[in-house]
């Protein structure tokens, strides 16, 4: 049988590690949304960089929600894992309705394609 408080390490060690690797999650997102600006960019053939934004709004938040949340969860650290959790699920439902928004946007305008 398992040593007591074995399984209890083992769910802090797996909260430390996922907190620890959220940052890389957070530049795959920017890189994404970048990636996807400026290819859209290119499909609408836009003239200024803010009828870009006005054009792409869901795809132009996941940048500045992707910083936020790197910022945010650099602050919340030495406040406690418990405090460094929450701000990470919140950071994801924000960028999950971030995401959702795009996909919706590309799936109602047959903007999907592989280039």
């Amino acid at each position: 049988m398992k040593e007591e408080g074995y399984l209890e390490w083992v769910d802090g060690e797996k909260r430390r590690s996922t907190l620890r690797n959220f940052n890389w999650f957070l530049l795959v997102n920017a890189l994404f949304s970048v990636y996807l600006f400026f290819q859209r960019g290119q499909a609408f053939a836009a003239h200024s960089f803010a009828q870009l934004i006005g054009e792409m709004p869901a795809i132009s938040a996941v940048i500045p929600v992707s910083a936020l949340s790197y910022v945010v969860l650099r602050q919340l650290a030495p406040r406690g894992e418990s405090a460094a959790w929450r701000g990470a699920v919140v950071s994801i439902s924000l960028l999950a309705l971030c995401w959702c928004a795009i996909f919706h946007h590309l799936i109602v305008n047959d903007l999907i394609y592989l280039v």
